[in-house]
C-alpha cells in the first residue's frame, strides 16, 4: 500500500473528529504516520 498523502491524512483526521473511523481508513491513517515517522528517522540521522 501507498502511503497516504498529507491532505488525505488531514482529511481522515477530520473524519475522525466527527465519525469513527472505518478499520481501512484507521489502517491509512496508520500507514501515513508511520511513513512520517520513518522519514522523520531518517533525516535525523
Amino acid at each position: 500500500m501507498t502511503p497516504p498523502t498529507v491532505e488525505q491524512m488531514l482529511n481522515l483526521a477530520d473524519r475522525a473528529e466527527r465519525h469513527r473511523l472505518t478499520a481501512a481508513e484507521a489502517d491509512r491513517l496508520r500507514a501515513g504516520i508511520e511513513a512520517l515517522r520513518r522519514q522523520t528517522a531518517a533525516t535525523k540521522r
